[in-house]
């Protein structure tokens, strides 16, 4: 990391001494305060390098999103065929019972009275 926020460290060393610390002491103290603001401040290429990460990283996440929701919509489209399958089958079988009763109801009337 760099420079990106530096202080004017001789108006800061000037002020300290203005105020009555020794010159010496004044330039330790403006030099430590200086190298803490300025070793913890990104730069614009530090700033470029985590862009850079960040979008390498959405496009990877994104990339999975995508063949994430194409096997759900796969899942899905299989779901809906069996469930069109199920209900044409059982629509079927319906009709045919609801023939079959209409043909043999009759006779499965009398059968059920000739038996009661």
């Amino acid at each position: 990391m760099g420079y990106g926020a530096a202080i004017d460290t001789l108006k800061a060393s000037e002020d300290l001494q203005s105020a009555g610390m020794d010159v010496v002491l004044s330039k330790a103290v403006v030099g430590v305060l200086n190298e803490a603001v300025t070793s913890n401040v990104a730069t614009k290429d530090d700033l470029a390098v985590l862009k850079a990460d960040m979008e390498a990283e959405f496009a990877d996440v994104r990339g999975e999103m995508r063949t994430e929701f194409a096997k759900v919509r796969q899942e899905m489209a299989q779901n809906n065929q069996t469930i069109v399958r199920t209900l044409i089958t059982t629509i079927g079988f319906f009709a045919v019972f609801m023939g079959a009763a209409s043909v043999f109801g009759d006779a499965i009337a009398k059968a059920l009275a000739f038996g009661g």
